[in-house]
């Protein structure tokens, strides 16, 4: 969870797994969430399968 995303004074990000988030939603301070992001991605990982197979909208 990204809160004030862009806003390097005031970000704030919360990591934590999908397994997590409705405990971790319930205990945070801020009301509103710039963003969510959900994905493998966030490990920084490079992912062949994406290189190798390019979805059918991207041809």
């Amino acid at each position: 969870m990204v809160f004030w995303a862009g806003y390097p004074d005031k970000q704030r990000v919360l990591p934590c797994t999908l397994a997590d988030l409705p405990a971790r939603w319930a205990k945070k301070k801020e009301r509103y969430l710039d963003l969510l992001l959900v994905g493998r991605f966030l490990e920084g990982g490079p992912y062949l399968a994406a290189r190798t197979n390019p979805s059918p909208a991207g041809r």
